[in-house]
């Protein structure tokens, strides 16, 4: 009995419930969600066309090495005019003149003295390496006797280097070139240069002989009897009282002929025979103690 009265009341109680369901839907209309606010949807964009990716980034390029710095090309030098050949060895056109002079002079005196003057320095016309070295050689060594009588005679004064002269010798290829310069005392200065035309050089003395196919024992030798000779000739016949003394015969003889004075600073030069000509000290009893000679010499044995 309880039961059943408990099951009654339980389906009173739904019923009731319902009915407050069905009256809250007439008044408020159908249970639909709202819909969402529109500030609140996120709208959902195409997607933008994305960038195109970033080129590759290329590995710089590898760095090339400089080029190798090229030494400088090396300066050539100039090109020498060469030796003339055979047929053009004239020593005509291979000399010429840096100095040509030629007059009389008197002192500013009572003028009853007239000094005879001549003034030829020569140079040599090949452009060269050993052409240069002789010009500036001869021009060192004789320029300044012209340049001194020229400044003694616009001053009036004695006239003392009176002469400067050349000549030339060609032998075998060689050309030999004398320059000399006279005083009005009667001494002279001398400068020998052979040219070896074949091979564009000055021959030194032993080179010289070598070229010539002379002994260097016997060109000392040669020289040192033809100095004897040469100072036997010019003093021989003096009286015994000059031979003796520092400056006698005898001494000068021995230093004629002394080590001292024959060596290898003798200037010498072949003819256009062939043959020597050197120029030597030779020993003197007047004047100066000694003054160049030119000797002849022979080599044979």
């Amino acid at each position: 009995m309880k039961r059943a009265f408990a099951i009654l009341i339980a389906l009173a109680l739904a019923l009731s419930m319902s009915g407050c369901g069905l009256l809250a839907t007439l008044l408020t209309g159908p249970n639909i969600p709202p819909e969402r606010p529109p500030e609140n949807i996120i709208e959902t964009r195409a997607p933008e066309p994305s960038a195109p990716p970033p080129a590759e980034t290329q590995a710089p390029a590898e760095t090339q090495a400089p080029a190798e710095t090229q030494a400088p090309a090396e300066t050539q030098a100039p090109v020498e005019t060469q030796a003339p050949s055979a047929e053009d060895w004239d020593p005509a056109a291979l000399v010429t003149e840096l100095y040509a002079e030629d007059g009389t002079y008197q002192d500013s005196g009572d003028g009853s003295f007239t000094y005879q003057y001549s003034y030829h320095l020569p140079q040599l016309t090949l452009e060269t390496a050993a052409a240069k070295m002789a010009n500036r050689d001869i021009r060192s060594r004789f320029e300044p006797y012209i340049l001194s009588a020229y400044e003694a005679m616009d001053g009036g004064y004695s006239l003392v280097d009176v002469s400067v002269s050349w000549h030339t010798t060609l032998y075998d290829g060689l050309l030999s070139l004398i320059v000399r310069a006279d005083n009005d005392w009667g001494q002279s200065d001398y400068g020998v240069y052979v040219y070896d035309l074949r091979q564009d050089v000055l021959l030194a003395a032993q080179d010289l002989c070598l070229r010539l196919g002379v002994d260097p024992d016997r060109f000392l030798d040669g020289t040192r009897t033809a100095a004897a000779v040469c100072f036997a000739d010019m003093y021989g016949d003096v009286p015994d009282e000059m031979r003796g003394g520092e400056y006698g015969y005898d001494a000068l003889m021995e230093w004629t002929t002394s080590e001292e004075n024959i060596n290898w600073d003798l200037q010498f030069y072949p003819e256009e025979d062939g043959s020597v000509t050197v120029i030597c000290p030779v020993g003197s009893l007047a004047g100066a103690s000694w003054y160049y000679q030119e000797l002849h010499p022979s080599f044979s044995q």
